[in-house]
């Protein structure tokens, strides 16, 4: 992915423009949700696991990230509770994949579509003045959002190796203690990755 990806954003851009661009991109999210459908009928770990079958969730992402930043996108911007709406929706999809999908859903599916129409219409509702309305504020603008979102390129990396490595040696069933002893674990490496290496690499604006 952090190979190929990159190539095929400037690569794109190169040979379309940029206008052309966000059409391209959810073009891609389009074939490639539907090669997941078709693939995930054969390998559903593979579709799952597998970066040409993942892509059009960063295509869809990343085509409304380039949508907003054309000359043609509304500058009149939606009215706050309108915003609102849309973030609610997100949130509610994003959930609910969270607390209805479980060993039987067959993931990625179409169920695939419930958190990443979610994840996009989060990102959407931030768009138009690049700060969310009331709802969104309160909930992703406080510290405790603020910090997570951080952190949250290393939790990434971490969570798995975490999870994994205790599964190893206890089985695969965690009980509600374990999971949250797990989360605090992950968000202790995630917090000294973040700021004992990370941090490092950062550049100063200017």
């Amino acid at each position: 992915f952090y190979l190929v990806w990159p190539a095929v954003i400037v690569g794109t851009l190169a040979l379309a423009g940029r206008a052309r661009l966000p059409a391209i991109l959810a073009g891609i999210a389009v074939l490639g949700f539907l090669a997941t459908l078709t693939y995930g009928w054969r390998d559903l770990s593979g579709a799952f696991y597998l970066f040409p079958f993942r892509i059009f969730q960063f295509a869809a992402g990343a085509a409304l990230g380039c949508l907003v930043r054309l000359e043609a996108w509304p500058r009149r911007h939606p009215p706050g509770w309108a915003r609102d709406g849309v973030f609610l929706a997100g949130l509610v999809s994003v959930l609910a994949s969270v607390l209805l999908f479980d060993g039987e859903t067959a993931f990625p599916g179409w169920a695939v579509l419930l958190p990443t129409l979610g994840a996009v219409a989060l990102l959407l509702s931030g768009s138009f003045t690049n700060r969310q309305a009331g709802l969104g504020r309160a909930m992703l603008e406080n510290p405790v959002s603020v910090w997570l979102g951080k952190v949250s390129y290393a939790l990434y990396l971490v969570h798995w190796p975490v999870v994994a490595l205790y599964r190893y040696r206890t089985g695969l069933d965690l009980t509600p203690v374990e999971q949250l002893a797990l989360a605090a674990a992950m968000l202790a490496a995630a917090a000294g990755l973040h700021y004992g290496l990370e941090r490092r690499f950062y550049r100063r604006a200017g």
